[in-house]
């Protein structure tokens, strides 16, 4: 993958994510993100991510960036979705921590608590793990 592809990538997907969270994006040339679930689209965990985050991102993100849920396991198994991530294959997993241990350790960490993802991530601890992540 070239620098501007996967430059033009990072962006959209920033984009994305601020739209997941009310903020503004720059204005950039629509791009289209391939994304995958590790369990199977009738999953209620696959179910909440492709209603809550894919259908959200693409109602806002119009012209700016667009998600295509291209399946679950049957496209690539669970356990080797993360190493296909890595690869290009696809732009985005939505996974269970626990299928990719040995890759992302420190997504365990997440398990260990009984705050919710806003409560982590006021206080500061999604910011402690993301140089984490980064480098996986």
């Amino acid at each position: 993958m070239s620098n501007g592809n996967l430059y033009k990538k990072l962006t959209a997907l920033s984009a994305a994510a601020m739209f997941a969270v009310g903020a503004c994006a720059p204005a950039v040339e629509e791009v289209e993100l391939k994304v995958q679930t590790a369990l199977p689209k009738q999953h209620d965990l696959s179910k909440s991510f492709l209603v809550n985050f894919v259908e959200k991102v693409n109602q806002v993100g119009k012209g700016v960036v667009q998600l295509k849920y291209i399946g679950g396991p049957e496209v690539t198994p669970a356990k080797k979705a993360a190493p296909a991530l890595q690869r290009g294959v696809f732009d985005m997993l939505h996974s269970p921590a626990a299928y990719h241990v040995g890759i992302i350790p420190h997504g365990l960490a997440m398990m260990a608590t009984n705050m919710t993802p806003a409560e982590i991530r006021a206080n500061g601890g999604f910011d402690l793990l993301e140089p984490n992540w980064e480098k996986s």
